[in-house]
C-alpha cells in the first residue's frame, strides 16, 4: 500500500532540490569560476536521486491495475435499488441513474 504521505514528500524533495539548483549553479560557478564546480554539483544530484531509486519496488511486467491505489471510490447504490426483492432473490436490482449519485461523490 502507497503511503498518503509520498506525493507530499516527493513535492517538498522537487522543491527543495529543484527549486534552488540553479541559484546553488550560479552561486559555484560565480565562487569558483570553473564550470566544473556546476558539473560536480550535478552529478551529486544525479548519484543521490539514483541511490534513492534502488529502493523501490520492481513492477516491470507486472499488472498494478489491481493495487489499491488505482482502485476507484466504492459505487454508492440507494437504498431504494433493492426495494421489493427477498433475500435470495434472482432479480437484479434496477440500474443506477445520474439521479442517484450524490454530487459530493463525484471528482470533477
Amino acid at each position: 500500500m502507497i503511503s498518503p504521505c509520498l506525493p507530499v514528500l516527493a513535492h517538498l524533495a522537487s522543491l527543495i532540490a529543484g527549486g534552488p539548483a540553479p541559484l546553488i549553479a550560479t552561486a559555484l560557478l560565480a565562487s569558483t569560476g570553473s564550470g566544473y564546480s556546476v558539473a560536480i554539483y550535478i552529478l551529486v544530484c544525479a548519484i543521490v536521486s539514483i541511490s534513492a531509486t534502488i529502493f523501490l519496488p520492481d513492477y516491470t511486467n507486472q499488472d498494478i491495475s489491481q493495487e489499491e491505489a488505482y482502485r476507484g471510490p466504492a459505487p454508492i447504490i440507494p437504498a431504494d435499488a433493492f426495494a421489493g426483492f427477498t433475500s435470495g432473490s434472482q432479480a437484479r436490482p434496477r440500474p443506477l441513474s445520474r439521479a442517484d449519485v450524490r454530487p459530493s461523490t463525484l471528482r470533477g
